[in-house]
């Protein structure tokens, strides 16, 4: 049942030595990034090489993540191999109908609507306001060991990761939180932000 489950959620499943139930050796992955090294790249998604995978909140999607700014059909992922052979391309698009409050950053850049986006060998993407993942495509992957993988995925400042800096919200906010600071002076804005954070 908890295998089934995983499925369900587009995430690949672990088997026996800790290696994942993949046919496809060379499937593009996302792996979840973390402010935790005990958990950044503990959550695998695998992107189908020969059909589009759908990233949205619901239950029929490839990928399926909930939360803010994350519809019911997100974004789509497709892989576009070369006439000749050889590795090909990941492209991700916001789905159609996706919406205005649909959110999708690809190094920090809003995806458009209309706009594909060729994706590189750890690129990092973030869905919604909270789901951040580095891009593994295993053929620009080579030669790197779990640990690497790992540490990759590893991000202290998460917070930095999912709100830029040009989000208009977060600006009024940090305005709002200084003026504070100011008001109440660092003895009573260090007791105040404690129970905060």
């Amino acid at each position: 049942a908890r295998e089934a489950a995983l499925r369900k959620q587009g995430l690949l499943v672990p088997i026996g030595g800790g290696g994942c139930d993949d046919s496809e050796d060379q499937q593009p992955l996302l792996l979840n990034i973390s402010d935790d090294p005990s958990l950044a790249a503990c959550l695998a998604y695998a992107v189908r090489m020969t059909a589009a995978t759908v990233v949205g909140s619901h239950p029929d999607c490839g990928i399926v993540l909930s939360g803010l700014g994350i519809p019911e059909r997100l974004c789509v992922f497709e892989c576009k191999a070369p006439p000749g052979g050889g590795p090909g391309e990941l492209l991700v698009s916001l789905a159609d109908g996706a919406g205005p409050r649909a959110r999708v950053r690809v190094n920090g850049v809003a995806l458009r609507p209309g706009e594909p986006r060729q994706l590189q060998n750890m690129d990092t993407i973030v869905f919604g306001r909270a789901h951040a993942m580095r891009v593994v495509l295993p053929t620009a992957a080579e030669g790197w060991d779990v640990q690497e993988l790992e540490q990759s995925c590893f991000e202290r400042d998460m917070l930095k990761l999912c709100l830029p800096d040009e989000s208009e919200a977060w600006s009024e906010m940090q305005l709002y939180f200084n003026d504070l600071w100011q008001r109440l002076g660092e003895d009573r804005g260090n007791e105040f932000f404690a129970h905060l954070g």
